[in-house]
This record gives C-alpha cells, sequence and structure tokens, in this order.
C-alpha cells in the first residue's frame, strides 16, 4: 500500500522457560520460518538468519 505509514506499540516482557522458548520456535515453524531453538537461540537451516536471546 503505497503512502502508507503503520506503527505499533506494544510492551516487551522477558520470555523464560524451555517450553516458551519451543511455543516461539513452533509459532514460527507454523508460518514456514524453519525455527529450531537451541537453548536462548533461534536457528534455521539454510542460510536463515541466526537470533539470539540473552
Amino acid at each position: 500500500m503505497r503512502g502508507t505509514n503503520l506503527a505499533l506499540e506494544s510492551d516487551a516482557h522477558r520470555a523464560t522457560g524451555e517450553s516458551t522458548w519451543d511455543s516461539v520456535a513452533a509459532a514460527h515453524r507454523a508460518v514456514d520460518w524453519p525455527a529450531e531453538r537451541e537453548g536462548a537461540a533461534f536457528t534455521a537451516p539454510s542460510g536463515a538468519t541466526r537470533q539470539a536471546f540473552d
């Protein structure tokens, strides 16, 4: 949509616990991003970006 600006605001909360990380990875896989959890990091094959959260 040309000429459209969109701003989203929200609160961020620290996520802890393996089940939380597994749920986030599963949500990414549900939209075709092949995320896997390795500790507190998300990884993916085929050169996809790795994101680590400390």
